[in-house]
């Protein structure tokens, strides 16, 4: 964790004088010095973000190994997902029918 910490104080004081090194381009009116500023600045922030979308990556994997040994999940799965989606389906056409007719003739109340 702490080196985690370290590479990001690392990064953001990069950052911080690329910034810097922006401010001074855009007041000298440097164009390329400007331009070279900004793709390292977007380099580092997408490095970044990859890096953290690495790691979600890694714990969704991991959470979803979890699960995967629980008896229950596959159960859910096979018994009450398909119900929803029949409810839904049920919902979605019952809306479409009374907006094009105005009414849906005889419900049996199962999905209300």
């Amino acid at each position: 964790m702490e080196a985690a910490t370290a590479s990001s104080e690392v990064s953001t004081d990069s950052r911080l004088e690329l910034a810097q090194s922006l401010v001074i381009a855009l007041q000298q009116g440097d164009e390329a010095l400007t331009e070279n500023t900004i793709t390292e600045l977007a380099r580092s922030c997408e490095s970044s973000l990859f890096n953290e979308i690495g790691q979600l990556a890694r714990q969704v994997h991991d959470a979803l190994g979890f699960c995967g040994d629980d008896e229950r999940i596959s159960e859910i799965a096979q018994n009450e997902i398909p119900d929803a989606r029949e409810r839904l389906r049920y919902r979605k056409n019952r809306r479409l029918c009374k907006s094009y007719f105005g009414y849906c003739g005889k419900t049996s109340g199962r999905f209300r």
